[in-house]
């Protein structure tokens, strides 16, 4: 069976959004496997390894709008994707949506849905499928969102003639993002994880000193260099950001009910309170901590990090 743009459009025109930019991407066309190729290599660059049989990705970018919350003691910052609903599950569901649609109007067909995760490097997908370029913040420029979208995928075993079409580069001399970057984390289209606010809290295990300092007051991810980008526009709103108190009183239960469906949900109860802690501790010190005692010596994380904070603090 063949797959064709217009039998994509078809079944996307049927679905909420019925305009997601999307491409087709033949997997012969991108697939060079080297002789000495590993286990690790096949994971992360041969589609073969994840659906036997895979000959055609249909790859979306989900548009999600930029917000911009202003700074307010008592309370972290989240990123944008924080903001809207887990982008994980809204986007498999919409790719399941379209699994289903082409299956109707062409029969079925073997697939697997990939979104952020478990998969191919989806920023190198997109590129194939001729939705944007890497711009200098690491991320897929599009011409028509910027940066504030979300790649999915469905790898197919359906066959493709469609031509791979590859964007020009808009980002030319343009630095904003780089000059942004409170930590300097960006540079030659990469990013520096020991310093990128989006990778520090959303680490495992406790904080060093190094990534309190280069956190700033960020709870979950880093909106700013897509603030910076001249492609994208961001909505100010009053209230985008995250009670920290409210955080640090999370039970099991609580977590579960309003946070769990959160995109920054996945990263679990002690980390979220972890970073809760670290940014309390950033506004107000030890004293910013103490109503939380019992909270922090009921979990082995934030005791550990209680320590690495007092000694941050000895040295003052």
């Amino acid at each position: 069976m063949q797959l064709s743009k217009s039998v994509v459009e078809q079944s996307i025109a049927t679905l909420m959004p019925d305009d997601v930019p999307f491409g087709i991407v033949p997997i012969a066309k991108i697939v060079k496997r080297p002789v000495d190729a590993d286990e690790e290599w096949d994971f992360k660059n041969n589609p073969h390894y994840h659906l036997a049989g895979a000959a055609a990705a249909i790859v979306i970018l989900y548009p999600y709008q930029l917000v911009r919350a202003e700074r307010r003691d008592g309370q972290g910052r989240i990123a944008s994707i924080g903001y809207h609903a887990d982008y994980h599950r809204v986007v498999e569901d919409y790719l399941r949506g379209l699994a289903d649609q082409l299956t109707a109007r062409i029969g079925s067909f073997d697939y697997k849905i990939f979104v952020d995760k478990h998969g191919l490097y989806d920023v190198k997908m997109a590129v194939a499928a001729g939705l944007g370029h890497i711009a200098k913040l690491s991320m897929l420029l599009n011409g028509q969102y910027g940066t504030a979208h979300n790649i999915g995928y469905i790898l197919t075993t359906l066959q493709s003639s469609e031509q791979m079409h590859l964007v020009a580069d808009s980002c030319a001399s343009c630095n904003r993002c780089e000059r942004a970057c409170p930590n300097g984390a960006l540079k030659n289209r990469k990013v520096d994880v020991t310093r990128c606010r989006a990778a520090i809290n959303q680490k495992k295990g406790v904080l060093s000193e190094a990534d309190i300092a280069n956190m700033g007051e960020w709870f979950y991810g880093c909106d700013i260099c897509q603030y910076a980008c001249p492609h994208n526009w961001h909505e100010r709103v009053a209230d985008g950001n995250v009670d920290l108190t409210d955080i640090m009183q999370l039970t099991k239960s609580t977590f579960r009910h309003h946070h769990q469906k959160k995109s920054y949900g996945y990263l679990g109860l002690a980390r979220l309170k972890r970073n809760a802690m670290v940014i309390l501790y950033k506004q107000g010190g030890l004293a910013a901590l103490a109503q939380y005692a019992e909270v922090i010596a009921r979990s082995p994380l934030l005791v550990e990090q209680y320590q690495i904070l007092e000694g941050i603090t000895a040295k003052l």
